[in-house]
């Protein structure tokens, strides 16, 4: 339960709803300082994501060793850093067909999360105070330091506005999938995910007109 509860404040929503976000509130120039943003995420989340979501389940997966780099996932993320790096460019077969592979993620997420609660009692799920103890950190505290921090450092709009945005995002919807298949509480996870991503669509404007 630690574990979930641990990624759930660690890793918040940056790819399905990070970039549409930042489209809108800050335009399509930003969206290119959002991937440098997100450039380690997917590293580090099925690297040390791994690890702190099975924290008390697989001991095997608590420490960080060389084998926890050698995934499908981060070897995606390596190959996909090198294509921008050298601006490689895939046939348009093979670009088409990874695209609508990776677009399958969220979806997939989404019905996992959906099969979880299918059969919840609704105000069970929504009678965990200890999920709006984290929707507080994850979608007001979270942000707000992250804008306080990095007003500290720089005056530019887009490097404080993007980073900040994207901590104001609620939890990553993979962390289901990864909670199922590692032997954490996947019901947790999927309930975090869903109140997070509910209550944002109110945090998320309040986060948006502070930075404006």
């Amino acid at each position: 339960m630690r574990g979930v509860y641990r990624f759930a404040l660690l890793f918040p929503n940056v790819g399905f709803m990070g970039y549409p976000v930042v489209n809108a509130v800050f335009g399509a120039e930003a969206v290119f300082y959002a991937a440098i943003y997100n450039l380690p995420f997917n590293l580090i989340v099925f690297t040390v994501g791994i690890m702190i979501i099975s924290w008390g389940v697989n001991r095997t997966t608590q420490k960080i060793t060389p084998a926890m780099f050698l995934n499908p996932a981060t070897v995606a993320v390596v190959i996909g850093f090198l294509f921008f790096l050298f601006s490689i460019e895939l046939p348009t077969a093979i670009a088409a067909t990874v695209k609508q592979l990776g677009s399958l993620t969220t979806p997939l997420s989404m019905i996992l999360i959906g099969a979880l609660l299918a059969n919840c009692n609704f105000k069970a799920m929504l009678g965990n105070w200890r999920i709006y103890v984290i929707c507080s950190f994850r979608l007001i505290a979270i942000p707000l330091a992250t804008w306080v921090v990095l007003r500290s450092f720089t005056s530019d709009p887009l490097l404080i506005g993007v980073p900040t945005i994207m901590a104001a995002m609620p939890v990553a919807a993979n962390s289901a999938i990864l909670a199922q298949e590692y032997g954490a509480n996947s019901f947790l996870a999927s309930q975090v995910v869903f109140v997070t991503t509910l209550l944002s669509v109110i945090t998320i404007p309040f986060i948006a007109y502070l930075l404006a």
